[in-house]
C-alpha cells in the first residue's frame, strides 16, 4: 500500500488547471471523482473535479472560469490508463455532456457488487482495503459554496486519495476469482451508454458513495 499522503494541488484557474493536467502524464492508473450540486439544485452543476493518483490530488474548480472537465480529456480517453472510479454512473454523464469519453474505466462499485462483498460504499470499501475509515458527514454538503471549506476540501480530497490501491485491490479480487473480463465488460458498457447520452446529465441525484 502507498503512505496515503500525497499532496492536495488547486487548480482554480486555466493555467492551473492545464498544469494540474500535465502532472497526470506518464501515469497508468488514476483515480477520478466529480462532485455537484445536485442537493441544493435542481439542475445540477459539476461543482469539481478530483483526480487521484499514487502523487498526486488535483482539484479541479469547474465552477471557475477556463476550468473545464476537459482538462482531462485525453488522460480519460486513453485505453492504456486505467480510470478507477466508485459508482461512476452519474460521473460518466457529466463528463459525457463535457464531451469527455472515458476508455479504460474500472469501477470499484461494480467490482465489489460482483465479489459479493457485503458493503459497497465508498467508505466501506476503502475501510476493507485500506483500512481508513473515511468520513460521511459533507455527503449532501453545498459543493458550489465557494471559497470551498478546508473541511470540504480535505473530503473530496479522500475521495479520490485511497481509490487507486482500492481499485487494483478490487482488479486483483476479480482476477483471482475470474470475473475480471464479466466485469470489465459492464464498465465498457456502462461508459459507451453515457458518451450515446451525454444529454441525460442528472437533475438531482447522485449513487451513494458512503
Amino acid at each position: 500500500m502507498p503512505p496515503f499522503s500525497q499532496p492536495i494541488t488547486d487548480a482554480h484557474t486555466a493555467g492551473e488547471s492545464a498544469e494540474a493536467a500535465r502532472r497526470l502524464e506518464g501515469h497508468v492508473e488514476i483515480a477520478v471523482d466529480l462532485e455537484a450540486d445536485s442537493m441544493h439544485a435542481f439542475r445540477a452543476r459539476l461543482c469539481y473535479l478530483q483526480v487521484g493518483t499514487d502523487d498526486d490530488i488535483l482539484l479541479f474548480d469547474t465552477l471557475a472560469p477556463g476550468v473545464h472537465a476537459g482538462a482531462i480529456a485525453a488522460a480519460c480517453a486513453d485505453p492504456a490508463v486505467t480510470k478507477f472510479f466508485h459508482a461512476a454512473g452519474n460521473d460518466l454523464q457529466y463528463l459525457a455532456e463535457a464531451g469527455v469519453r472515458v476508455s479504460g474505466l474500472f469501477d470499484t462499485y461494480v467490482a465489489a457488487t460482483w465479489l459479493g462483498w457485503p458493503r459497497l460504499g465508498l467508505a466501506d470499501v476503502v475501510e476493507q482495503i485500506a483500512g481508513v475509515r473515511l468520513g460521511k458527514e459533507h455527503q449532501q454538503a453545498d459543493f458550489a459554496e465557494r471559497p470551498l471549506p478546508p473541511a470540504l476540501r480535505r473530503y473530496i480530497a479522500d475521495d479520490v486519495r485511497y481509490l487507486c490501491a482500492v481499485g487494483r485491490a478490487a482488479r486483483d479480487a476479480c482476477r483471482s476469482a475470474d470475473i475480471l473480463d464479466e466485469v470489465e465488460l459492464q464498465c465498457r458498457r456502462m461508459a459507451d451508454e453515457a458518451l450515446a447520452r451525454p444529454e441525460t446529465a442528472p437533475l438531482n441525484v447522485k449513487l451513494p458513495n458512503g
